[in-house]
């Protein structure tokens, strides 16, 4: 289990009790899954973070052409694209990674 797949749960409520076998519960609603079960909510999460990601590359894309930078700016949206499309980032970290570059290029 990944760094990322951790923060993940914790970010949606869940606390990993073991990674082998693998089993996770929720603080709020008190329930608990393991093996299938824990790694379908997990499976579940990563799916809704990728659409997230995806759709924030999406729109800094559009967000930047519509500016018509150059070609160094669109350069540096394409690596953090890669990067964010990957899944080795949560959306808010990809979300802070975008600000900081528009702020850089003067877009914010």
């Amino acid at each position: 289990m990944s760094e990322i797949d951790i923060i993940l749960l914790e970010d949606n409520g869940w606390v990993v009790e073991c990674e082998s076998p693998f089993e996770i519960s929720h603080s709020e609603t008190e329930s608990f899954a393991k093996g299938y079960a824990a790694q379908l909510v997990l499976d579940s999460l990563k799916n809704e973070a990728d659409t997230e990601r995806r759709t924030i590359v999406d729109l800094a894309i559009r967000f930047c052409s519509s500016y018509n930078k150059t070609n160094n700016t669109y350069n540096k949206i394409t690596s953090l694209m890669d990067f964010g499309c990957l899944g080795k980032t949560t959306p808010e970290y990809l979300i802070s990674k975008f600000y900081y570059l528009f702020k850089e290029e003067g877009l914010v």
